[in-house]
């Protein structure tokens, strides 16, 4: 099953599909979902903006590099007015949400709890 992970993970990071987000709307993202982990008062939007978070900025950091990264995310800071952060998290947490489940889909069905592990064959 972890295997089936890998691979699903794999195929969609090498994946290029026509709307594959740029590094600018990348950059808006995080800026967005840094935002709401600091301001949204609800623990489980607090959840959603940490988890949004990590993966924006786990995407900037394969394209940008750290100088690259701060500049950007303080040039966008700057210039984001405060009434677009909430169509622009929404907007981010939807392509989070989609990639989670293109990822439990091709993954397959999780295990029961309590369900024997299938064995891993040993490399030779």
């Amino acid at each position: 099953m972890i295997r089936s992970f890998i691979a699903a993970a794999l195929m969609a990071a090498l994946a290029a599909p026509l709307g594959a987000q740029t590094v600018d709307q990348d950059v808006k993202c995080a800026v967005a979902s840094n935002f709401f982990m600091k301001e949204e008062k609800d623990p489980g939007g607090q959840q959603l903006a940490k988890a949004a978070s990590f993966y924006y900025l786990g995407r900037l950091d394969t394209r940008l590099s750290v100088q690259q990264l701060n500049a950007a995310l303080l040039a966008q800071g700057r210039t984001m007015k405060t009434a677009e952060l909430a169509p622009t998290m929404t907007a981010c947490a939807s392509r989070l949400a989609n990639k989670v489940k293109a990822l439990q889909v091709s993954a397959g069905p999780a295990p029961k709890p309590g369900a024997p592990k299938t064995p891993t064959p040993k490399a030779k």
